[in-house]
């Protein structure tokens, strides 16, 4: 059976008046590719993907008239139209290349890598009148954006060889994004100037947030166009907000942790910075003025990807109304652990289609029952391994733990190489994927993300 289509392209014009809107034939297609029709946003053009029934190659057709050239595979979502509908691209592979095709015109074509195409992220950026078109390109194992056909940097990869380029977004005439460099990563802001287009690269960072740069308004001293801001972090519980250009400070001090995803300018003044951070309470703060501190801001830490958050521990005392210490003292453990398990049964069993982030509780892998909560076929674990002594100091310096931590055996170090030394094999049995927990957490999240792409 033939799974191809072949259908009328129409458009339906307004007429005056009352009268419902007259469709027009503007061409007929055949072999079209189901879930490949795409309308122009003006209404005015349809562009679908087409495949010859014999070769089995894929073309592009645009209002009735096929576009040059013909390809082994077009990318999922492709073509599309820009804004204005003026202009359309898509990704296409041919023999062992893939090349960008903007307006039926090949862009350079690269190798296509071992099990992925060299090239993701394509799209369209409006200024004013003009149209911007920008995407990623994987070459020999470093990374590039082109912008307007123009190929800038060389970055570093991922696990895995994903490429190491994130937050890409236009802003007008200008572009932002942030990228890895060694083991470290880069803020990048660009400007296009006609055919001119140029990159302000940041010195090197232990991680940039993500979310950032993010345009701030106002020009740089040397007058080399609008400012960004990004969030830099120097080290351990070192963070900063710093322009680009110049990389002067935004804030006056230095953070523990600045929330990642909520940078942004402030509506009513430019170069005024909107921020949540916090040493050992979050704070909000617009510019210089400061909001009270409050311990339930952890929440706004949403991850990059716009999922919930769900903690166990929060989850338990919210449903009984008691702390998790007072919790152990009345009930002990082994009337806690029925009650922890209702809860992450409850807070594991989503939507269907719908992502979310689930915070266990320190002990919750040690019930075999809650395996079957926690792990499935669409579920990934992670485990982040930490010494004896790393668990020790961060229980010491949080001056909440006393209240909400119950205490198992004899406290102090010591507990905490005998409790771990009996849930750490129950960790790593459970556990998809083990990562550091002295590692930056913008470098766990690209790690989780790299292996959420491995394993598709």
């Amino acid at each position: 059976m033939n799974r191809y289509l072949s259908i009328c392209l129409l458009v339906a014009a307004p007429l005056c008046g009352t009268f419902p809107a007259q469709a027009d034939v503007i061409g007929l297609v055949k072999n079209v590719v189901p879930s490949t029709i795409w309308v122009s946003p003006n209404g005015d053009h349809v562009i679908c993907v087409t495949v010859d029934p014999q070769t089995k190659k894929r073309r592009v057709n645009l209002d009735g008239q096929l576009l040059p050239g013909a390809y082994d595979a077009i990318a999922k979502d492709t073509p599309f139209f820009s804004a204005d509908g003026k202009h359309h691209a898509f990704v296409a592979t041919r023999g062992g290349k893939c090349m960008v095709v903007i307006d039926g015109v090949e862009q350079p074509s690269y190798d296509i890598i071992k099990d992925r195409w060299p090239i993701t992220g394509l799209m369209f950026g409006a200024d004013g009148g003009k149209t911007h078109v920008a995407y990623q390109v994987s070459e020999k194992d470093k990374h590039a954006v082109v912008v307007n056909g123009k190929k800038l940097g060389a970055y570093d990869s991922l696990k895995g060889g994903l490429p190491g380029i994130w937050d890409f977004y236009f802003e007008g005439s200008y572009f932002a994004y942030r990228a890895k460099v060694g083991d470290k990563m880069v803020a990048c802001r660009g400007h296009i100037d006609g055919d001119q287009v140029r990159l302000v690269q940041s010195k090197p960072y232990l991680s940039i947030g993500s979310g950032s740069p993010v345009w701030m308004g106002g020009t740089s001293e040397d007058d080399s166009g609008d400012l960004f801001a990004f969030i830099a972090k120097d080290g351990p519980e070192k963070e900063r907000i710093l322009t680009l250009p110049g990389e002067k400070p935004v804030t006056k001090k230095t953070w523990k942790f600045i929330a990642r995803n909520m940078l942004q300018v402030s509506p009513g003044k430019n170069k005024e910075m909107v921020y949540v951070a916090g040493d050992k309470k979050w704070q909000v703060f617009v510019g210089e003025k400061e909001w009270p501190p409050c311990d339930t801001l952890g929440r706004l830490l949403s991850e990059r990807h716009g999922w919930p958050l769900f903690d166990v521990d929060r989850g338990i005392e919210e449903k009984t109304g008691k702390t998790l210490t007072t919790l152990y003292e009345e009930l002990g453990e082994v009337g806690f652990r029925p009650i922890e398990t209702e809860v992450i049964a409850a807070m594991c069993e989503g939507v269907e289609g719908e992502s979310r982030v689930v915070s266990l509780s320190a002990g919750s892998l040690i019930q075999r029952e809650n395996w079957s909560h926690v792990k499935g076929e669409d579920s990934l674990v992670v485990y982040l391994r930490a010494s004896p002594q790393e668990l020790w100091r961060r229980i010491s310096e949080d001056p909440a733990s006393a209240s909400t931590r119950p205490r198992l055996t004899k406290g102090g170090l010591d507990e905490v190489v005998e409790v771990l030394a009996i849930r750490a094999p129950a960790y790593e049995q459970c556990a998809d994927l083990v990562l550091d927990a002295t590692l930056e957490p913008e470098l766990m999240a690209d790690e989780v993300d790299a292996y959420l792409a491995d394993v598709g």
